[in-house]
């Protein structure tokens, strides 16, 4: 627990998702990406009326890049490998193939079908006035995206602490049927993040909670 070094930490979760970038300039969305390999991803612009949750002005006179997760829930996995996307050959039987086959499609109209749904994350560029994390998602809410409850720490924690808040988190998911994976921690100072590596920027990603804290401790 020694990378807590006396700052804000935030535990958000982390769902069955693929990762993609938004960015709106002088207020009009100009862009929605896939994140790749963390560093080039696929444009799908043309899906963006096909996901729900991505509003198409963002009310602000500068650059503004918003990171989140495209996602569908389990209940709708069923329902579409049942319906849409059935294949009587190698069937849909990962949520994520479907969920990365549907941002990616060609054909708009397809897309709309899969009921996709967009949740942010982070905020990349802009919004300079707001010192944390969590102060940029508050402003995101208010433009109209929607935002994963999460935590923010206000002390350090010890294991147990942090494991309660882990399972605070993953019990809200899978009460609202979200396709829980797992929990991200981060410092909620988003300069100081932002200076972090990127593999140091996510302290942890709880996959398997009870080996990723036992490493943690």
């Amino acid at each position: 627990m020694n990378f807590q070094m006396q700052k804000q930490l935030m535990l958000m979760p982390k769902m069955i998702s693929v990762p993609v970038k938004i960015t709106y300039i002088d207020a009009q969305q100009r862009e929605i990406a896939t994140c790749g390999d963390g560093i080039e991803g696929y444009d799908v612009t043309h899906n963006f009326g096909s996901i729900s949750g991505i509003p198409f002005i963002f009310n602000r006179k500068e650059t503004v890049v918003v990171l989140g997760e495209v996602f569908m829930t389990p209940k709708d996995f069923e329902q579409l490998t049942k319906g849409v996307f059935h294949r009587a050959r190698n069937p849909y039987t990962d949520i994520y193939d479907l969920i990365y086959d549907s941002v990616h499609l060609v054909d708009s109209r397809i897309c709309r079908k899969c009921k996709l749904r967009f949740v942010a994350t982070d905020v990349l560029v802009g919004l300079d006035e707001f010192p944390t994390k969590a102060q940029k998602l508050a402003q995101l809410s208010q433009y109209g995206f929607t935002v994963l409850h999460y935590l923010v720490t206000n002390r350090p924690l010890t294991q147990q602490q942090m494991e309660y808040g882990i399972r605070q988190l993953q019990a809200e998911c899978l009460q609202n049927g979200l396709p829980f994976e797992g929990v991200t921690v981060t410092y909620n100072d988003a300069a100081f993040s932002a200076q972090c590596t990127d593999t140091d920027r996510i302290l942890w990603k709880c996959s398997n909670m009870q080996s990723n804290m036992q490493k943690a401790a």
